[in-house]
């Protein structure tokens, strides 16, 4: 009896003492930490609202709320007023209307029947939509995004409210925020090369409170970057072409950084081309609150031909086609007509093909794709441009057709017209 009792009080302390290690176990596997880190968010959650003080052209100021819940944002608010400050006698001034606005599912969000929104906010309502869908076709992301025609002044202050608003979402800062014209800071924009004077122009200006404070537009040279044609003996402030620039600049300051209400100085066409370019990205970048530092376009976006103005000694007109977007520069089309009327192109003449290729021995449609792939590796440069053996006068002749395409129509804009060439005769097979 004695051991059996003893059997079972052994059993009963054995029993205890797992289920004593069990619990501790319990509790040490609940106490200890998670092994999962835990989610760092960039933003703090939070409305931000961002809007302008300034109208933009069409005299309207856009404003905008932004709402970040564990960095997924959306857009509450979006959209415009009139000022009523600039409203002409006559038309509904701001007071008067609730303003156009958008959602980010591209709906008007007014509570104000459409009838009573003025003029200029309906059809920046439509842009705004348009801008809204931009945003999410690149993911929110405002770097991601491309202008659009008609999109104005609109678009990049989109741009600059989002960024403004991410930024204060950083911070957990839910002020609201009221814009001036421009982003403040120190911007420079200059061309991605020498001009054919061997001068490299630029502009910088300074923004302080939301305006310009100053503007510089001038140009280096290529052999003493110290030197500004401002500066030059020849070209400076008594020159022909020197002389452009500080007017340029000045009126640019003194019309509101109006472009079209600069008056262009007698000689200046080209310098106040070369003035546009510079001023457009740097102008975007401003309002958008974007790069302080841009390289402007050399070339104006388009489709630009040019062509000899006589026939060879052959009965042959050669002509080049080439396609711009961003200063990438496409060769869509390099041939040569004949002078008989009706006859094929010099490419899809079959007894032209067959004498070059004989000639040569080889393949005329190997040599134009190895006279693009030369093109193309020589950074738009045409005297970089390797000749191709076999194609010695085609070569050449794609090389002054493209030059002077590029040093005049694409530089100028001018895509409406075949520019005409005079030929430079030079004896060969091809």
């Amino acid at each position: 009896m004695k051991k059996s009792l003893s059997l079972l009080l052994a059993a009963v302390l054995l029993l205890s003492s797992l289920t004593a290690c069990q619990r501790e176990e319990t509790e040490s596997s609940s106490s200890a930490p998670s092994s999962q880190p835990p989610v760092e968010y960039t933003y703090q959650d939070g409305e931000y609202a961002v809007s302008y003080a300034v109208p933009a052209l069409d005299r309207t100021l856009d404003y905008l709320v932004l709402s970040v819940e564990q960095d997924r944002l959306e857009i509450v608010e979006y959209g415009c007023k009139e000022d009523s400050s600039t409203t002409e006698e006559g038309e509904s001034s701001a007071s008067e209307s609730s303003g156009a606005s958008a959602t980010s599912s591209g709906e008007s969000s007014s509570s104000a029947p459409q009838e009573e929104l003025t003029e200029h906010e309906a059809n920046a309502q439509e842009t705004m939509e348009k801008i809204l869908e931009s945003f999410e076709a690149a993911g929110q992301d405002v770097d991601e995004m491309q202008p659009f025609e008609g999109a104005d002044e609109h678009f990049y202050r989109f741009q600059r409210m989002i960024r403004t608003a991410l930024r204060f979402a950083e911070a957990g800062d839910t002020t609201p925020v009221l814009l001036g014209k421009y982003e403040d800071g120190t911007y420079r924009s200059e061309m991605p090369n020498y001009n054919v004077d061997g001068w490299k122009e630029f502009v910088e200006l300074t923004v302080a409170d939301g305006l310009v404070e100053s503007v510089t537009f001038d140009a280096e040279s290529q052999e003493d970057p110290t030197l500004l044609i401002s500066e030059d003996p020849e070209l400076g402030a008594d020159g022909e072409l020197g002389s452009c620039y500080a007017p340029i600049a000045q009126e640019f300051l003194e019309n509101g950084e109006q472009l079209d209400a600069i008056t262009v100085p007698s000689g200046g066409e080209r310098v106040m081309t070369s003035f546009e370019k510079l001023a457009e990205p740097l102008l975007a970048s401003m309002i958008s609150a974007g790069e302080k530092d841009v390289v402007a376009h050399m070339y104006y976006d388009g489709t630009y031909t040019a062509q000899f103005s006589t026939f060879d000694s052959y009965g042959w007109k050669d002509y080049v086609t080439l396609e711009i977007q961003d200063d990438q520069i496409t060769v869509k089309e390099f041939d040569a007509i004949s002078q008989t009327t009706g006859a094929s192109n010099k490419l899809e003449d079959t007894e032209t093909l067959e004498q070059w290729t004989t000639a040569v021995g080889r393949d005329p449609q190997e040599l134009m794709e190895e006279l693009y792939s030369n093109f193309a590796s020589s950074n738009n440069d045409v005297f970089a441009v390797d000749n191709v053996a076999g194609a010695t006068v085609s070569t050449n002749n794609f090389k002054l057709l493209v030059g002077q395409l590029l040093a005049t129509a694409a530089t100028a804009g001018d895509s409406e017209e075949v520019l005409e060439v005079d030929r430079v005769e030079v004896q060969s097979a091809s």
